[in-house]
């Protein structure tokens, strides 16, 4: 469901001001320019709520089937769509939820150019600390895929927790990753992936190990 004030002129330039729509639970207001002359360029501003794409992000097509031992999905990725338009869409949210994983604040910029879109994370508050970083989708001559993360402050114990169900590390950490894959399948870009990354803990504790009885004890 979508409400909007929505003008066409005759130079073929769409603004929708006052938007207001409910995207599968999911509200979001803001405001859209839209060229139509040739390949749409389009601008737009969009401000959501408390923000779930935990539908979107199980039963993940390009997982592998362990129980069938069929690895990687080989299916063909039609990232045709990366030429539908260009432009800006700035995107924020007062919180993120994606299943495993669940996040504060966010504040994001998608650009698209001739092919390649870039999801830039300029902040997102996540573990009691802050994400940033780009991801990359180029389909100028074949399907790349690539990005960078930058975690700082990051609560350890809260964030293992969601991720492996770990609960015995605490204090704040640091990481950084960095990735590049490219094929027109799954399957291609996991064995073509490359990159690097680092983590770098502080201070903290593993919860239920008692050092002074194991130093005292002589083993």
């Amino acid at each position: 469901d979508m409400t909007a004030d929505v003008t066409l002129t005759s130079d073929r330039r769409l603004s929708l001001r006052g938007l207001d729509a409910d995207l599968g639970g999911n509200s979001v207001s803001g405001a859209a320019d839209v060229s139509l002359n040739g390949t749409p360029q389009v601008n737009a501003q969009l401000s959501f709520g408390a923000l779930d794409l935990t539908g979107a992000t199980q039963g993940d097509a390009g997982a592998p089937d362990k129980s069938a031992g069929s690895g990687w999905s080989k299916t063909s990725i039609d990232a045709s769509g990366l030429a539908a338009f260009n432009g800006g869409i700035a995107i924020s949210a007062t919180s993120v939820d994606l299943g495993s994983f669940k996040f504060g604040k966010t504040r994001a910029l998608i650009t698209n150019d001739n092919s390649r879109a870039v999801f830039e994370l300029r902040e997102v508050q996540a573990y009691e600390g802050t994400v940033s970083g780009e991801f990359v989708m180029n389909n100028r001559g074949g399907l790349s895929v690539g990005g960078k993360i930058f975690a700082s402050d990051i609560s350890v114990q809260d964030v293992l927790r969601d991720a492996l169900e770990v609960e015995r590390l605490t204090g704040t950490g640091n990481a950084q990753m960095t990735f590049l894959g490219s094929g027109s399948s799954v399957d291609a870009i996991m064995h073509s992936l490359s990159g690097k990354g680092s983590v770098a803990l502080g201070k903290g504790t593993i919860e239920g190990l008692d050092l002074n009885a194991l130093m005292s004890s002589g083993k």
